[in-house]
């Protein structure tokens, strides 16, 4: 199968699901919209798409970019671009496959573990098995589903099998942040292409030779001692389909069988794949990739990950600004995807982006979920980064506060029967419930913020986020109310809980807290 001819790209249109190929994308303006049963799976075709777009079609300057964005590409034009690539993105290749290695005698194992999250069938830990899901859910899969799964695993997952293999050049599980436009898949796609000159001006990938070929083309050097891979050295191709991890995969044909991933009926399969162990040494540098907001603090550059112990709208700054932020270890500085930063130089208007990842859980290879959420600013949101970041060091107060008076509830009460081992865990758990109910209304607030009236959208956050912190101080609180000796320990954490939000009341002249 190949990428740049073949129909992969899995759509509906018109009410009909269907694979079409990238040339039916950028060489027409119809109402295709990609589908996926996986939000994930969603997510890295569209990354693969602007991938493919980025190195074949790049723009020298902005504007050849917003005339890309206006008009299709047309069929000559784009079949002159693939002719140089026409042999290097093709799946079953027999001697350079896509993202594979051609010739391995390692173990073979179940697709199923390039699709991230699900449980592996030769685990023993209990981690790696899902609640929902089997061991033998996926056994075969088309072709279209295990290129994705394949550039998935390699650019956002984690390595495929703890130390003795690699991960992608940005660790494990960053998160993935592209702009959308409404509707327009075509359109979509070309928000996220960087052009020649702001690539120029922002980064050093923009290199030529064998520094620029796939690690197909030109594998990572092999050797007894850990190879250095020097991030400086590694061009825009080679790093957007950077792979690292040796595999080959098991593909052959078959009479109309249906693939445990998407369900169509295909006549080719892959029913495994084989894996060597294969490591190597990171050299001083990161590469910067165009698609993922990064942090940098005294420890070096590290892309931004999702957290199970915050919610998403915590790091909503990071996905739109430049920020540096001053904490008690020192500076950190946080930088968004280049095709954000890209976006206020070169388009105007409203903003939007999705974000999408895999949350980490207490080891680097534990997943403990995945999340995939749209975030839309308005006309203005590029010198808007002070009133958000305003509104958001004020939301978090909130919950920080009722988890202060939760703490002082259960310390005035532990000697009265609750114990001290609720004193640890009850706290925590009370402000991750008040993420869990405020999320939904926290991002529809945000989306339709009004830049010249800020004022209202604080006061109408407060209004909804102190009834909830005071709801959830009551649910946890009335079961003990009929208990003398505990009475006054809920009412010192009440008392509490108004002082702090009375405080934090944008209207303090004109209203208090309950």
């Amino acid at each position: 199968m190949n990428l740049l001819t073949d129909k992969w790209i899995p759509v509906t249109f018109n009410g009909q699901f269907k694979h079409i190929t990238l040339e039916n994308i950028l060489c027409q303006d119809a109402d295709w919209q990609l589908r996926f049963h996986r939000d994930d799976m969603a997510l890295a075709t569209l990354q693969l798409i602007v991938c493919l777009t980025q190195v074949i079609f790049m723009p020298n300057n902005a504007q050849e970019l917003r005339q890309r964005l206006k008009k299709p590409l047309t069929f000559k034009e784009y079949k002159t671009c693939i002719q140089q690539y026409l042999d290097m993105f093709v799946l079953n290749h027999p001697q350079h496959p896509f993202m594979q290695t051609a010739e391995l005698k390692g173990k073979s194992v179940s697709p199923q573990k390039l699709f991230i999250g699900l449980p592996e069938q030769a685990s023993t830990s209990p981690n790696a098995h899902a609640f929902f899901n089997q061991t033998i859910e996926i056994e075969k899969t088309c072709l279209p589903c295990t290129t994705v799964a394949l550039f998935q695993q390699a650019t956002n997952g984690l390595s495929l099998g703890g130390v003795a293999f690699s991960v992608g050049l940005k660790g494990s599980s960053p998160i993935t942040t592209l702009l959308t436009a409404k509707n327009n898949l075509r359109e979509t796609i070309w928000l996220n292409i960087l052009n020649k000159e702001f690539i120029q001006d922002k980064t050093h990938i923009l290199l030529s030779g064998k520094e620029n070929l796939p690690t197909w083309l030109e594998p990572i050097a092999i050797s007894k001692e850990k190879v250095t891979v020097h991030t400086h050295e590694i061009g825009l191709l080679r790093g957007l389909f950077w792979q690292p991890a040796r595999i080959k995969l098991n593909i052959h044909s078959v009479n109309d069988e249906y693939c445990d991933s998407c369900g169509t009926v295909t006549n080719t399969i892959c029913t495994e794949f084989t894996q060597e162990p294969y490591t190597y040494k990171r050299g001083e540098g990161t590469w910067i990739h165009p698609h993922s907001p990064r942090i940098k603090t005294d420890k070096g550059i590290q892309y931004l990950k999702f957290s199970s112990k915050k919610p998403i709208w915590e790091q909503l700054t990071a996905f739109f600004w430049e920020i540096e932020q001053k904490i008690k270890t020192g500076n950190n500085s946080f930088t968004p995807a280049l095709v954000v930063s890209q976006s206020k130089q070169v388009f105007s208007g409203k903003i939007s982006i999705v974000a999408g990842g895999y949350i980490l859980g207490n080891s680097t290879e534990k997943i403990e979920g995945r999340r995939h959420e749209l975030f839309q600013l308005e006309q203005g949101w590029e010198n808007g980064f002070e009133d958000m970041n305003e509104i958001l060091q004020f939301v978090i107060e909130i919950p920080d506060k009722l988890k202060t008076s939760i703490w002082y509830f259960v310390k005035n009460a532990c000697d009265d029967g609750l114990g001290k081992e609720l004193q640890k865990k009850l706290p925590t758990q009370v402000r991750d419930e008040f993420y869990r109910r405020s999320e939904t209304k926290i991002y529809v607030e945000l989306q339709d913020v009004d830049w010249d009236k800020i004022e209202n959208l604080q006061h109408r956050l407060f209004k909804y986020l102190s009834k909830l912190a005071f709801d959830l101080y009551k649910e946890v609180t009335q079961p003990y109310e009929h208990n003398p000796a505990i009475y006054g320990a809920i009412v010192v954490g009440h008392e509490n809980l108004c002082k702090a939000l009375n405080k934090l009341n944008p209207e303090k002249s004109n209203e208090t807290a309950e």
